[in-house]
Order: C-alpha cells, then sequence, then structure tokens
C-alpha cells in the first residue's frame, strides 16, 4: 500500500521548512518567500502527487488524457521536417493508449491548463526551465539533456550508434550528419562522440556530403540523402523510444516514485 505523502516530505524534499511548504500551499502572500523556493515547492508537491484535501485530491484524479508538445521554434525548413516526423510517431502512439496530443504555442512563458503532461522535443534547457517554472504538471525531455533529477529526460544511446556505425564502415572515416541541435547538452555529446560531424545549416549543405560515408539519424536526412551516399540510417526517432518516453509519461503522470529519471534507449 503506498505511503500518503505529508507536509513533511515536501519540506524535506525541498529543503525547507514544514511552514515555508504551508505558506507556499496556501498563497500567503505576506511571509517572504523567493519565487525560486516557491517553484521549488510546488515542483515537489507535483512530482510527489501530494493532495492537501480531498477536494484537491479528487482534482488530481481528472485526467483530461490531454498531452501537450512544446516544440522549439525554427525557420529553417529541414528543421520543421523532422519535428513534424516526431508528431505524428508520437500521436500514433498516443492515440493507441487514448491519449490526444495538443501541440503548444513557441512561447515557452504561456500556461497550459487542460494537458496532464508536457512532453518537450529537442529544446534548450533554459527553455525546459521556463516552461517548468509557468507550468506544475509533470514535464518530459525528450532528446534533450535537462539532467536534473526531477524530470524524465528519454535520449537515444548515440555511443552504441557510435559502434554500429564504426563497425559498419570497417574502420574507415565516416561523417555523422545532424540537423542543427537546439540542445547543447546534446550537442556537446555528439561532438565529443563524432570527430567528423557536420551540422546542416542549409540545403546547399547538402551537397558536401555527396559520394561520402555518411551516418544519418534524423530521417529527413536520411530521405534527402540516400540515393547520394554510402548512408548508414539508425534513426533517432524509433517506436520503442516513443514507447519508453510513454511509459515514463505515465510514470509522471501517476506520480510513481523512480530513483533514475535518465533514459537512455538502444
Amino acid at each position: 500500500m503506498k505511503t500518503k505523502t505529508t507536509i513533511k516530505d515536501i519540506a524535506r524534499e525541498a529543503g525547507v521548512s514544514v511552514a515555508t511548504v504551508s505558506y507556499v500551499l496556501n498563497n500567503k502572500t505576506e511571509e517572504r518567500i523567493s519565487e525560486e523556493t516557491r517553484k521549488k515547492v510546488l515542483q515537489i508537491v507535483n512530482l510527489l502527487d501530494y493532495t492537501p484535501n480531498q477536494s484537491a485530491k479528487a482534482l488530481a484524479t481528472n485526467r483530461s488524457r490531454n498531452i501537450a508538445v512544446y516544440l522549439p521554434s525554427t525557420a529553417f525548413p529541414l528543421k520543421r521536417s523532422e519535428q513534424l516526423y516526431f508528431m505524428r510517431e508520437l500521436a500514433r502512439l498516443l492515440q493507441n493508449r487514448e491519449y490526444r496530443l495538443l501541440l503548444l504555442n513557441a512561447d515557452p512563458g504561456m500556461q497550459t491548463d487542460n494537458a496532464d503532461a508536457i512532453i518537450c522535443y529537442d529544446i534548450p534547457k533554459e527553455t525546459f526551465c521556463l516552461l517548468g517554472d509557468r507550468n506544475f504538471i509533470p514535464l518530459l525531455a525528450c532528446d534533450s539533456r535537462i539532467d536534473d533529477p526531477l524530470f524524465f529526460q528519454v535520449l537515444s544511446d548515440y555511443g552504441q550508434m557510435k559502434a554500429q556505425a564504426d563497425a559498419y564502415f570497417e574502420g574507415r572515416d565516416y561523417v555523422l550528419a545532424t540537423l542543427e541541435t537546439m540542445n547543447l547538452g546534446v550537442d556537446r555529446h555528439l561532438d565529443g562522440l563524432f570527430p567528423n560531424r557536420f551540422v546542416i545549416h542549409t540545403l546547399q549543405d547538402l551537397y558536401a556530403l555527396s559520394g561520402k560515408r555518411v551516418l544519418v539519424t534524423e530521417d529527413t536526412l536520411y530521405q534527402l540523402l540516400k540515393d547520394g551516399c554510402r548512408i548508414l540510417y539508425l534513426p533517432s526517432i524509433t517506436a520503442p523510444k516513443l514507447e519508453k518516453l510513454l511509459d515514463c509519461l505515465e510514470l509522471a503522470v501517476s506520480r510513481v516514485p523512480m530513483a533514475d529519471h535518465n533514459i537512455i534507449v538502444s
């Protein structure tokens, strides 16, 4: 039987006093509590599914079955195409689990009140934190390194991809071709693993890869390059990865405690 979360549990996890938690939950404006502390308390309340009274408990169990998705704004048509591919694949799996998909406005400062959770795809950590500051519902990161134990982050196993590419190209030089990555943590990780990474910023950049050995992980680039290169396609958007993302989502929505929120999918 699940132990009921208490206000003391919230205070301990947030590193504040019980009185501070009480002031935050009761919107006591006369107390001098920093905005940072208030947000941290509310995030812990959300994570542990703390419900201070029966009406709040009833509200917490009234799920909308709506899942919001946040995509960063981009002017590059190839990046938009890859975002659309992600949305299409995710929508299909969400429908299988009887969820509805909502696309959020590109402004990360806006608040959504009609979704059970927000999935963020390839976004900067700063943007993720801003969304978390505005929305006190479960927030999950896909293809973004957030490295915060409060939030699930679901990432591809690029180390395994490198091992597969090294074997496929039999030790000969090859290029990892990618679209621009919005998340700095993922960007640095790829640069560290692949010394010959080539980031495509314009359509003209595609011509530079003609005839070369190329590893791609994005469907958009695979469709454009498959006839002009010796190409290895190891997709970063796969059904098993998205299924794992939705498993994490359901754990987060149900407030099931997990020791590890860093999920690497092979």
